[in-house]
């Protein structure tokens, strides 16, 4: 990022595979780049996040965030960490390149299988990384 006459631009390529030219931003305080990017929000049944965690850094996915001891009711019935429903899942978040997603998902799939059936894989469109 860069500041020329009082205008942020960026120099590509970024880190977050953003456009190789750079963008100019007039008036802008903060450079907003445009990106090629999708979010993983990945639910898991909490004594299979560490396994989970392995396939990501195998991944090379090193930044994610997690949400632990998460309560809630879906398809695998009630998650509450209480004697009743003593389960709880969790959430990680990451954001990968695009055409990262589809082998990331690929081995979950294919390392997690016992993990499979309490886990549910979210992708969306990231459009700014501010």
């Amino acid at each position: 990022m860069g500041c020329e006459n009082g205008k942020l631009f960026l120099h590509g390529p970024q880190r977050f595979g953003e456009p190789d030219n750079a963008t100019l931003i007039p008036g802008a305080k903060r450079a907003y780049a445009e990106t090629k990017m999708k979010m993983l929000m990945i639910i898991v049944e909490s004594s299979c996040k560490e396994k989970l965690e392995v396939l990501l850094n195998k991944n090379d996915v090193v930044g994610y965030s997690e949400v632990s001891q998460v309560h809630g009711v879906g398809e695998s019935g009630p998650r509450m960490g209480s004697r009743a429903f003593p389960k709880t899942s969790s959430i990680i978040f990451t954001v990968v390149p695009k055409e990262k997603v589809e082998k990331v998902v690929e081995d979950i799939h294919c390392d997690c299988d016992d993990c499979l059936k309490d886990m549910k894989i979210v992708v969306w469109g990231v459009d700014q990384v501010v």
